[in-house]
């Protein structure tokens, strides 16, 4: 079992320290006396929103529907979403569509007031807008 002091330890280094590897992460746990399999690590950073981001980890927030932003969904055939939002807004929403893991979607890409959606099959272009819509706009 991962105590909660393995969670601020780890929260701490990648807040405090360029960490470029999870080997450099697992040797500075090891000097805090916290001992974890590369596996049980990756979970743990997975659990935490750590991620690596420009060769370094990273602690991020995951994004609530509190204050929505604002975005158009329009299709493009055969098996792409094309979503506009406000300039310098399409990083944080194609985030929130990566966290969602939205069965059929094959991957995204965010520039600054667009995202690219990549859907796997073309008869899940309509299914897979009508999800995203639903799971991006808050509930009243």
């Amino acid at each position: 079992m991962i105590s909660e002091k393995t969670d601020e330890v780890l929260l701490a280094l990648v807040m405090e320290e360029t960490i470029p590897d999870q080997e450099t992460i697992r040797a500075r746990l090891q000097e805090h006396g916290i001992s974890l399999t590369q596996p049980t690590l990756s979970r743990r950073l997975a659990r935490l929103s750590i991620r690596k981001v420009r060769g370094r980890y990273a602690h991020f927030e995951p994004l609530r529907n509190t204050n929505p932003l604002p975005f158009e969904v329009e299709l493009s055939p055969p098996n792409l979403l094309v979503i506009r939002t406000a300039p310098g807004f399409a990083q944080a929403l194609g985030l929130k569509i990566d966290q969602l893991k939205l069965e059929g979607v094959a991957g995204s890409l965010a520039g600054d007031d667009t995202v690219f959606v990549a859907v796997r099959r073309p008869d899940l272009l309509e299914e897979t807008r009508a999800r995203l819509e639903s799971s991006l706009r808050p509930t009243p």
